[in-house]
């Protein structure tokens, strides 16, 4: 019994990445990744709703593309998979593993292209709201 407990244990961490507090993750991009203070609120909710703040979350959808990382970007235009496309110019699987830069560097070529309302997360939940309260308190 121990041991399959043991095992239960080792395969939920394996299948849950890291997961970011909401403040963390406001200072990472903010800091590390020179993320603009003007709309930090919007990326910071966009992962909320998007990945619950998992970097290794994954979301089959209905058309049978599957959502990637941090940032669930979409294997039919912007990562390798079975797709011709790939705009980001990276694995799928890079985008499912606690090193975020890839998933950066991708989530903001998205973002520069087709803004915030190419994530459904932000458009049900972050668009109009107040997205300046996911990271007031953060001290950044």
């Amino acid at each position: 019994m121990r041991s399959l407990l043991l095992l239960l244990a080792l395969s939920a961490a394996l299948t849950q990445g890291y997961v970011y507090e909401r403040c963390e993750l406001a200072r990472v991009l903010y800091r590390d990744y020179n993320f603009s203070r003007a709309n930090l609120g919007d990326w910071v909710c966009l992962v909320q709703w998007e990945s619950s703040y998992n970097t290794r979350a994954t979301n089959t959808n209905t058309d049978h593309s599957v959502d990637y990382g941090l940032f669930m970007i979409n294997d039919y235009y912007w990562c390798y998979s079975s797709s011709p496309y790939a705009d980001c110019n990276v694995a799928c699987s890079a985008l499912i593993n606690d090193d975020i830069d890839d998933d950066v560097s991708c989530a903001v070529l998205i973002q520069s292209r087709q803004g915030f309302a190419a994530w459904y997360g932000w458009q049900n939940h972050c668009k109009g709201h107040d997205v300046e309260s996911y990271v007031s308190d953060c001290n950044l």
